[in-house]
C-alpha cells in the first residue's frame, strides 16, 4: 500500500463512512459526497488512487475515510464504490 505523505499529519476524523456521490467532475478532478449523516464532504481525485479509477459516477454509494480540512470534511481514501446505486447515464 502506498502512503501519500502530503506533509499533513492530521488524523482521520471518521473511518469507513458510507456516502453517496453528489457529483464528481473527472476533468476538474474533484466532487462532493453526501454522507449518511446528511453532511457533505469534498472529494479530490487523489482519494481514488487506491481504486485505480479517476471518476465516481453520480449516485454511486461509496465507503470512505474522512479528514477534517480548513474547509470542512474531505474524503482522503475511497475503499469501495457500489455503482449499482448510480444514476442511469
Amino acid at each position: 500500500m502506498t502512503n501519500f505523505d502530503n506533509g499533513d499529519s492530521r488524523s482521520l476524523a471518521q473511518a469507513s463512512v458510507k456516502g453517496t456521490v453528489k457529483w464528481f467532475n473527472a476533468t476538474k478532478g474533484y466532487g462532493f459526497v453526501t454522507l449518511e449523516n446528511g453532511g457533505d464532504a469534498f472529494c479530490h481525485a487523489s482519494a481514488l488512487a487506491a481504486l485505480g479509477t479517476p471518476n465516481l459516477p453520480q449516485g454511486a454509494t461509496i465507503i470512505c475515510d474522512l479528514q477534517e480540512s480548513p474547509r470542512g470534511l474531505q474524503v482522503v481514501t475511497v475503499h469501495n464504490v457500489d455503482t449499482s446505486t448510480a444514476d442511469p447515464s
